[in-house]
C-alpha cells in the first residue's frame, strides 16, 4: 500500500509536506498491523485505536513535530478511543487524525470512497463522522476531553490494547466481527 491509495477526507489548510507525513505516518501505523497478519482491507474497520494512534505518534515525532499527542476520548457507548491531535502552527488550529473511526460505523455500512483515514479540525471531523454515518452520541469522542496520555501511559495502553487485539485476532473473533458488520 502506498499513501497515495490510502482514502482520506480532504485536509484543512496544511503545507504538502505536512500531509504527506500523515499519510505516511497512516500507512505505516496500518502496516504495522497487516506484518502481525490483520487484513489490509478491514484494519482500519477493527478496534485497535491504541496500537495505530500510538505508531502515528511515534513516526511524527520522528520526523520532528513537537505538538503532536494521543488522546483519548470517550462518549456513552465508547468508554475509551485513541486519535492522534496536531498542533498546526501556521492556522493555529488542531488537526485530528482518526485511522480507526470506521470501527463506530453501523453495521454494514460501507459507502464507496470513504475515508480510512479521518484528518481535520475537531469540527470539521465531527461533522464528516456524522455524515458517513455515524451516531450523534459516539461522534462526543472527538470533542476535547482533556486527556492526553503520557509517553508511559500509551506504551502500556499500547501494549495491552495490541495482546488484547492479538488475541481477539487470531481466536477468530474479529472475522465473526466483521462478517455481522459487512
Amino acid at each position: 500500500m502506498t499513501f497515495t491509495k490510502i482514502k482520506h477526507n480532504s485536509l484543512p489548510a496544511l503545507d504538502e509536506a505536512t500531509k504527506t507525513d500523515l499519510l505516511l505516518a497512516s500507512e505505516g501505523a496500518y502496516g504495522s498491523l497487516t506484518d502481525r497478519g490483520y487484513s489490509a482491507e478491514e484494519v482500519h474497520r477493527l478496534p485497535v485505536c491504541h496500537r495505530l494512534a500510538s505508531f502515528i505518534v511515534e513516526y511524527l515525532l520522528g520526523k520532528g513535530y513537537e505538538e503532536v499527542d494521543h488522546e483519548l476520548g470517550c462518549s456513552g457507548d465508547v468508554p475509551e478511543h485513541s486519535y492522534v491531535t496536531l498542533k498546526n502552527t501556521d492556522q493555529g488550529s488542531e488537526i485530528i487524525i482518526d485511522p480507526t473511526w470506521q470501527q463506530f460505523l453501523p453495521r454494514g455500512k460501507v459507502i464507496a470512497n470513504m475515508p480510512k483515514v479521518l484528518m481535520g479540525t475537531r469540527n470539521s471531523v465531527i461533522e464528516q463522522a456524522r455524515r458517513f454515518g455515524v451516531d450523534e452520541p459516539t461522534t462526543h469522542i472527538w470533542q476535547k476531553q482533556g486527556f492526553k496520555m503520557t509517553v508511559e501511559q500509551q506504551k502500556r495502553a499500547d501494549l495491552e490494547a495490541q495482546q488484547e487485539a492479538d488475541r481477539a485476532y487470531k481466536s477468530g473473533a474479529w472475522e465473526r466481527f466483521m462478517a455481522q458488520s459487512h
